[in-house]
């Protein structure tokens, strides 16, 4: 009930919020921020398949995780070396990385789409589709870690879908997924 009840705060700081993702200046590698969910197996679930990308081994990325704050993740280790964790405000991640990696029943779905940031999200795998973002068109969702290369390849060649996130509409329809989630 609290998680529901921080979920509708965020989405009325979001509402209130105008997109603030800012063009990014271009470094030479993709940098990726992993904003893991609240469900622990899910989020184990994203950190593994990071750690199972082929993807990643062959890009030049910087890679950081935002836990969950009620699902921090302690001893989990990453093949990786480009991965960092950070508690810098999600709002910065989002802002200051070129790609989101969120799962798609979270708040930071929302946010990494009210964002204007390239989103790739993680579908629970043998479960409702309950997420909040369902519907919109052109999201990139995916189940396991081939998907998640396939993902990190378009978005390498800059072809991910743009996603229309109407802002207006969303957050007029809120309170049915508040409502959703409370059952």
């Amino acid at each position: 009930q609290s998680i529901i009840l921080a979920d509708a705060l965020r989405f009325e700081y979001l509402n209130k919020k105008d997109k603030f993702k800012l063009p990014l200046k271009k470094v030479g590698y993709i940098r990726i921020v992993v904003i893991t969910d609240y469900i622990y197996r899910y989020a184990i679930k994203q950190l593994e398949i990071l750690n199972q990308s082929n993807a990643l081994l062959s890009l030049e990325s910087f890679i950081k995780i935002k836990f969950h704050p009620a699902g921090v993740i302690r001893n989990f280790i990453f093949k990786n070396q480009n991965i960092s964790i950070t508690d810098e405000s999600i709002s910065e991640l989002l802002n200051n990385n070129d790609l989101a990696f969120v799962c798609s029943n979270s708040a930071a779905a929302i946010e990494a789409l009210a964002s204007g940031i390239d989103t790739i999200l993680f579908n629970y795998p043998h479960s409702l589709d309950y997420s909040a973002v369902r519907g919109i068109k052109n999201l990139k969702y995916i189940y396991n870690s081939n998907e998640f290369d396939e993902a990190i390849r378009i978005f390498k060649k800059n072809q991910l879908k743009k996603v229309d996130f109407n802002r207006d509409f969303y957050f007029s329809n809120m309170d049915a997924w508040i409502k959703l989630m409370q059952n």
